[in-house]
Formats: structure tokens, sequence, C-alpha cells
């Protein structure tokens, strides 16, 4: 798949956070069930007045329950163009949803779900990244897609079911943040720090130095736990070695990968994650 130039000035991404929380065009109940995460984030928390880069798009997971809704509420509105919808992939051979990926007030978007699946490992309740035998715990899994956009008939395309972090559950893991007047959710800096450094060991990973340009401004800027960065990395199975459910079609033939180690598959030669 070509990969899209990173465009976006940080003014760019500023403004469109903002019209996001206060232009009242997104009901404030479907504004809290988006989790915003990727390297816009962090820039935005701190007020960066500039940033030693530009970007691609903003990156967001909301719960797998409320995705149709949320692509229906902004299909309506004339401010919002679809570029790349999983459902026009998928509907032939699936009825599961992988996101979509738009332009939002002229910004890039890409909103994938993210949902819990129960797991027969154990967790500790009151630390979300440990191991400690006390309940059976769930892992939360993203669902995401990539599409070759040099075709225009029947392309090839990849669908991705991927474990995000094991042994914790999107009430712990997700945060609440006031964000330009309006609250909604957000993945911990701690898991962009961890999923960065993961992503860097990924030999096919061209975005390595906007990696560490994000996560030396992270450390720069916010006081980040290296216990929950080490934990996450323990429990959270990225880049090569990611886990992965995959359905693909590729010369004009389907099949699916399940489960699959990313880096194992025939895949990232072909497709890269989101």
């Amino acid at each position: 798949m070509e990969r899209k130039e990173k465009t976006h000035e940080l003014k760019e991404i500023r403004d469109f956070y903002k019209f996001l929380m206060k232009s009242e065009l997104i009901s404030n109940e479907l504004l809290r069930k988006i989790i915003l995460y990727g390297g816009t984030v962090p820039y935005i928390l701190a007020d960066a007045k500039e940033a030693p880069r530009k970007f691609g798009d903003v990156d967001m997971y909301i719960s797998s329950n409320y995705m149709a809704y949320l692509r229906n509420t902004l299909c309506d509105k004339w401010y919002f163009n679809m570029v790349s919808d999983s459902k026009d992939l998928v509907d032939s051979c699936s009825s599961e949803d992988y996101g979509f990926k738009g332009k939002l007030f002229g910004v890039d978007i890409s909103v994938f779900p993210i949902y819990e699946e129960m797991t027969n490992s154990k967790l500790n309740t009151k630390d979300p990244y440990s191991f400690s035998p006390v309940i059976s715990p769930t892992e939360i899994r993203g669902k995401s897609f990539n599409v070759e956009e040099s075709q225009t008939n029947n392309p090839d395309y990849a669908l991705f079911d991927t474990i995000i972090l094991q042994n914790s559950n999107l009430q712990t893991f997700s945060r609440t943040i006031d964000l330009y007047g309006g609250k909604i959710s957000m993945i911990p800096l701690e898991y962009t720090v961890a999923s960065k450094q993961m992503a860097m060991t990924d030999p096919d990973r061209d975005g390595k130095k906007y990696d560490k340009k994000d996560i030396e401004f992270i450390h720069g800027h916010f006081s980040i736990n290296p216990y929950i960065v080490k934990q996450i990395k323990k429990n959270s199975p990225q880049g090569d070695k990611a886990i992965c459910k995959v359905k693909m079609r590729k010369k004009g033939e389907y099949f699916e990968i399940n489960p699959a180690i990313y880096g194992d598959a025939d895949i990232h030669q072909h497709y890269s994650r989101s």
C-alpha cells in the first residue's frame, strides 16, 4: 500500500480538536465514546505551539457498539467526506465492522472499533497491568484495515483484528479528560510511549523517525511512569510480533489467517497496519 504523506501542521490539528470539542456538531454522548490515541495527542495535551514534525491523521478508537452510530452521524454532515470505508470491503464476506477513514473539518481521520474479549488468563483488579490471579479478565482488541488505493476495481485489502492490550479492560485503561471545554477519552501516554518503542523494533516500519520525535516530546513534557510502560509492553504484543486475526483479498483471492503473528503472516510486506 502506498503510504500517505504527513501533511497536516500542528495548527491544523489544534483547530481540528477545537472544532470537534466546541462545535456541537457531534453530540456530547457520542464524543464521550471516542477514545483518542496516536501521535497528535501529546502535542495537544501539552498545548504545544509547534511540533518537530507534520501529522498524517488523527487516530480515534470508538466502542464497537457505537461504530455504526458515529459513521451514520458523520456521513450525514457536510463537513465530513468518506475516503475509505471497511463496510464497502467486507459486506460480501463478513458483517463485521473494521472502521473507516475520512476527512473531518478538512483533516484526515482514521476511526477504528475497539472492544473487549474474555480470556482464560487472570487479572489483578487493583493493578490492570499485572498478571495476579484474581478474576478472569478481558483483553482489549482493536479492528483496522488497509486497502490498496491504487486499485480502482475490486482492490486488494487486509482486515486486522489485533490484540491491543492483554490482562486489562477499557474501563481501567482509557482516561476521561477535559479538552477545550468538553470531555473525551484518551489512551494513557504510557501506552503511546510503549507502543512507539515497540513499533520501532519492526524492521518494516517506515515511521520510526516520527516515533522517536514523539517519544522525546512526551518525556520532555509529561511525567511518564516507567513501571506502567514496562507492564504495557509485557501485555501488548505489537509491531512484528502483533497477534492478529486477518482477513485478506490478494490478487482476487480471499482467505483468512486466524490467528496470525503479524510478522510471519505474509501480510506486512503488502499491507501496513494503521
